[in-house]
């Protein structure tokens, strides 16, 4: 791994997980275009969760420490709680249990077309639920969202917006509850890089310089993601990803 394939990393992986385009894909896409496997670095990829935990804290955990010792807000933030450990719990659950599909030319193209109208059908113009009206119901259900991850294409924020759109829960709740229910499944996929860095110190140079501009790419991106579906434009992301899936199937025939 060189400074420019981990600079090329670190765009590739901040701007496809932010847009719930398929980083995978991305990176498949890249490994058989350069006939090479040099991004297929899953212990690099996996480092780069790190910005993207601290770019999602930094957006929807933002807490008001001193307004949190009135007891309605206390009952807020518990709710929030359990709501965010249930569907957490099961994203990680349906992620290490259910088997996945791999990844492979003859399928993709479907499986991004799959993913173009899920992200087309997550547009949330009707939802009116805010957090204090969401029910356990609720949760179990956006919760199962993930069980469409098992498509190598789809990550579980799109699914889980999905998922409260159908329940319709409003664009803000769905927003945080998408992003922060999938820390724990992020820090996981991310604690192996840990012992590879303590190991290799040779690499902190390249850790460092990708991890930073994955910090600043990631919120860019998603202050953008956050717009358009603030503004129901998703339809550009699904159009993108379509376009991807031709591009793909011509490419195979």
């Amino acid at each position: 791994m060189n400074l420019i394939s981990c600079l090329i990393l670190s765009i590739i992986t901040s701007i496809t997980f932010f847009l719930n385009i398929s980083t995978s894909t991305h990176i498949f896409i890249l490994n058989n275009l350069f006939n090479t496997k040099i991004f297929n670095n899953n212990l690099f990829i996996n480092f780069f969760y790190f910005s993207f935990i601290i770019i999602i804290i930094y957006n929807f955990l933002k807490i008001n420490i001193s307004s949190s010792k009135h007891s309605k807000i206390k009952k807020y933030y518990l709710k929030y709680l359990y709501i965010i450990i249930t569907i957490s719990i099961l994203n990680i659950i349906i992620y290490y249990i259910i088997p996945h599909f791999p990844i492979t030319l003859k399928t993709t193209p479907f499986n991004l077309l799959i993913l173009s109208l899920i992200i087309l059908f997550s547009n949330n113009k009707k939802g009116i639920k805010k957090l204090n009206n969401i029910t356990f119901f609720d949760s179990l259900f956006i919760s199962l969202s993930s069980i469409l991850t098992i498509i190598p294409t789809i990550n579980p924020i799109i699914s889980n917006l999905l998922f409260c759109k159908i329940r319709k829960i409003n664009k803000t709740t769905s927003l945080k509850l998408s992003f922060i229910s999938n820390i724990p499944l992020l820090i996981l996929k991310a604690f192996p890089s840990i012992s590879y860095i303590i190991n290799n110190k040779d690499y902190y140079p390249l850790f460092i310089i990708g991890l930073i501009l994955s910090i600043f790419i990631s919120q860019n991106i998603l202050s953008y993601f956050k717009d358009i579906y603030n503004q129901n434009k998703l339809y550009k992301l699904s159009i993108y990803t379509s376009i991807l899936a031709i591009f793909l199937i011509y490419w195979y025939r």
